[in-house]
């Protein structure tokens, strides 16, 4: 996922929208045909007035549905409906899902997900206690558990990336390395960031990291020594980069 339930719920409220349905998807739920899911369950449960729609949308059984159904029913049932074109980035095309997991998930790309998205592509968890190998070498991490287990994690690698805080609006610049950690010999893929000046204890609060650009892939080095130094390198860059990008919105 790109986007969770929850993710989206908050994106959703910060646009000032007053209520949220979330419909669980059951196998008798995907049976549906198109038009009674607009009669029966849009206008007759949610008593929908207006729809907002995607060019290129499907719904129903079989994705038989879309805007050209809407607007064959709206005189009937009295709704309006606005159809989204599609969305040029540039520099990346037209905007779509599909290509934005596939930059994340092939290339890390996070400048051009967040250029596609409008925000910062971004993963929030829980911070668990680790090995402290980081604050070993100077580098205390915070080790977040994706709140989703489906939620996309961008390709292994060493980012600079933003911290919020639950309970704050502050983003805190940050050090993210995704990756098994080959130094160490360890084979779990682990999401750590290391909150640039911060010193406190984060483990148990919920965090999002908003990811800003990949700057490495991830290496093995000859020990905590070569590490640290590259740690030290990376961190220089990182500041610089954030420094010189503002994220394209600031909103929760």
């Amino acid at each position: 996922l790109l986007t969770t339930p929850a993710e989206r719920a908050d994106l959703l409220e910060d646009l000032g929208l007053d209520r949220f349905v979330l419909m669980p998807f059951t196998e008798e739920f995907s049976q549906i045909e198109a038009p009674d899911y607009v009669r029966d369950v849009l206008v007759g449960q949610v008593g929908m007035q207006e729809i907002v729609i995607g060019y290129d949308h499907g719904f129903g059984k079989g994705r038989a549905g879309d805007a050209d159904l809407l607007k064959k029913m709206a005189p009937e049932y009295d709704f309006a409906v606005d159809v989204i074109s599609a969305q040029n980035v540039e520099g990346y095309g037209v905007a779509g899902s599909s290509a934005v997991r596939r930059v994340l998930a092939e290339e890390g790309d996070a400048r051009q997900a967040e250029a596609t998205l409008g925000r910062p592509y971004a993963v929030s968890g829980v911070v668990e206690r680790g090995a402290g190998r980081g604050r070993e070498i100077g580098f205390p991490t915070a080790n977040v558990h994706p709140s989703d287990a489906r939620k996309l994690v961008p390709k292994v690698g060493v980012y600079a990336a933003r911290v919020v805080l639950e309970g704050e609006t502050e983003r805190r610049p940050a050090m993210v390395n995704i990756g098994r950690r080959p130094t160490f010999d360890e084979d779990e893929v682990r999401l750590e960031a290391h909150l640039i000046g911060f010193e406190g204890d984060l483990y148990g609060r919920q965090v999002r990291v908003e990811f800003a650009q990949r700057l490495r892939g991830e290496r093995r080095f000859d020990g905590p020594d070569a590490l640290a130094e590259q740690l030290s390198r990376d961190e220089a860059r990182c500041k610089k980069v954030l420094s010189k990008r503002a994220p394209i919105s600031t909103a929760k």
